[in-house]
């Protein structure tokens, strides 16, 4: 009886394709134990619509707290994986533009981050460290953007990764917009502008989180 229930669910879900019948396939995988409730989270933080409404949160995440939300694996859950905030992390560098002073330092800073998501062993994170510390001088310099890099690299091995990521995200964001962020005393339009650009990244970083195998198991 209980298989086909879930069968049942399922086949709604997939024929209706409603956010609402995928919520309660998932929440019946869970009852019997196909998939665990700590995965479920998860992938709700990670933008999943059905898992949010499976976990009956909308789980607002918007430009005001993506900082935050990049930290929610350390901060706010025991099943945090530092591969999520290290893809996280790389995906709002993709957004950035390296200017030809900094190209170099960080074309060395990504791949290093990238070997270490593609094996996330001790070797690649040795290697992931030692390029993020040869590069630690020219932290806080005039290219916001390599500092994102940079903070690629340290998400591999730093004791608080989740931060590394969200100074990658604030830095970027800073590099796209020209502005610090938070600011302070930021003009009603620039606040929209910048907003904008933090929502663009946001969805990005979404959509690689969805892509990633962090999400494997509810497909």
């Amino acid at each position: 009886m209980t298989d086909q229930r879930l069968r049942e669910l399922e086949r709604r879900w997939q024929e209706a394709g409603a956010v609402v019948d995928e919520a309660a396939f998932l929440l019946e995988r869970v009852r019997v134990g196909e998939l665990v409730v700590d995965d479920l989270r998860r992938a709700a933080y990670c933008g999943h619509a059905g898992a949010q409404y499976a976990c009956g949160e909308a789980m607002d995440i918007n430009g005001e707290n993506l900082g935050l939300w990049v930290m929610a694996y350390e901060l706010e859950a025991p099943w945090w994986n530092r591969s999520c905030v290290v893809l996280a992390a790389l995906t709002a560098c993709s957004f950035a533009t390296f200017p030809s002073d900094c190209r170099e330092q960080a074309e060395a800073a990504i791949p290093a981050a990238r070997g270490w998501l593609d094996c996330p062993c001790d070797e690649h994170a040795r290697q992931a460290r030692a390029v993020s510390e040869s590069l630690e001088e020219l932290r806080n310099g005039p290219w916001p953007a390599l500092d994102a890099a940079i903070e690629s690299a340290n998400a591999c091995w730093h004791e608080a990764p989740a931060l590394c990521a969200q100074n990658a995200v604030w830095c970027v964001i800073e590099a796209l917009a020209g502005v610090s962020v938070p600011p302070e005393g930021e003009e009603p339009s620039d606040r929209e502008a910048r907003l904008e650009t933090e929502a663009g990244v946001r969805r990005r970083i979404e959509d690689e989180c969805a892509r990633s195998a962090l999400l494997g198991k509810l497909r």
